[in-house]
């Protein structure tokens, strides 16, 4: 931290301001007294300066001396400390999430086969659960599916789908090899095996990727308005109806996204955006936050309340409604996506928005302490 930064702090308090989370540093680094001479310099502001004559030479004033104001700055800090402190427990009483302990997702599933026939993948046994043609399904653990073609090659390819709901997750190892992370609400249909050109698959929702490398069959992924076309690579979509845009973020190698407008192509910690009016356009993101999911964590870095309460409604398998206006201000904040749903609420309580719970129903408000601009 630097000087600017703490005469940033101190002014934003001064004006009333600050944010709860520029409350706690500034409390914090009061306590050390670290902010005394910031507070000094801008209380001194407040004085009467200097005047001067009408042929421009200086008044000198007898200005009081200084002494007092740091301990005035921190007879003020520990008043309003205790201050603050009493808002917060009361805060803390009235912001008690009215949820019950609504367990995470897991890994859930259900296949539907080339014949239409569909299979419950959370409660089949592990080996050998369906068998098209020269092709075999297993089940290799749980939460894992792998598909393995044996003999002809000429086997005529079927479709299958796997899908997720709300609360559900699932991998998946196609018959080239390809790994597929498949996230909650969400749909991928698939060859049983990769024939002609092209390896093409299709998507809805959000899914993680590593393809194998082919050079002679490009890997494609359609989903709504794009497509991803590329040879071997690391690389997430998320393609939600509920979305404004599909999102494609590169992990390793190089990506090709189109659509019917136009194509860009992206690099290793970019993301291409593209919007159902048909823009596309790329930047650099953190793809660590952008594929967190996969790794088991909610990663909240500058996501507005909306767009976190999509996540928490597709992983906890509840429906979400809003009481009164919502801000568009951003929310930070890290957990385990294993953590029960009162715990991921605690941390928006934090930033003052509100839950109650009506059945499968989770209703949201917010009420940011009033500030004065």
């Amino acid at each position: 931290m630097d000087n600017d930064y703490y005469k940033e702090l101190v002014k934003r308090y001064l004006e009333k301001k600050s944010t709860d989370e520029e409350l706690e540093v500034f409390f914090h680094l009061a306590e050390k007294g670290e902010l005394d001479k910031y507070l000094s310099d801008a209380m001194d502001e407040e004085l009467e300066p200097p005047g001067y004559h009408e042929d421009g030479t200086n008044i000198k004033k007898i200005r009081p001396s200084k002494w007092w104001l740091p301990v005035a700055a921190s007879v003020l800090i520990l008043l309003s400390l205790g201050f603050y402190l009493l808002l917060q427990k009361q805060d803390n009483k009235q912001n008690k999430t009215q949820v019950v302990n609504i367990l995470p997702g897991g890994n859930k599933a259900f296949l539907t086969l080339a014949n239409g026939n569909k299979i419950v993948l959370n409660g089949a046994k592990n080996g050998n659960i369906a068998t098209q043609g020269n092709v075999t399904v297993l089940k290799v653990a749980d939460g894992q599916l792998s598909y393995a073609a044996k003999g002809d090659e000429n086997t005529n390819a079927g479709f299958n789908t796997i899908t997720t709901p709300k609360g559900g997750q699932y991998q998946l190892i196609l018959a080239d090899g390809t790994k597929v992370w498949l996230n909650a609400m969400s749909s991928l249909r698939f060859p049983t095996v990769f024939k002609g050109a092209l390896r093409q698959v299709e998507l809805t929702g959000e899914a993680y990727f590593e393809v194998a490398k082919n050079k002679a069959m490009p890997f494609i992924v359609k989903s709504s308005f794009q497509a991803v076309r590329v040879l071997g690579t690391h690389f997430d979509v998320n393609a939600y109806t509920d979305e404004s845009s599909i999102k494609t973020t590169l992990l390793e190698g190089s990506v090709e996204v189109s659509n019917q407008y136009t194509k860009t192509i992206i690099a290793p910690g970019q993301q291409s955006v593209a919007g159902i009016q048909g823009a596309l356009f790329k930047k650099d993101v953190d793809t660590e936050k952008e594929v967190a999911w996969k790794n088991g964590i909610f990663s909240f870095d500058g996501d507005d309340l909306k767009t976190i309460m999509r996540q928490i409604s597709r992983w906890y398998n509840v429906d979400v409604s809003y009481a009164g206006s919502i801000s568009d201000e951003k929310f930070h904040g890290e957990i385990s996506r294993f953590s029960n749903l009162s715990d991921v609420l605690k941390i928006l309580e934090l930033y003052q928005v509100h839950f109650e719970q009506s059945g499968n129903n989770l209703i949201v408000s917010y009420n940011p302490h009033p500030t004065n601009d």
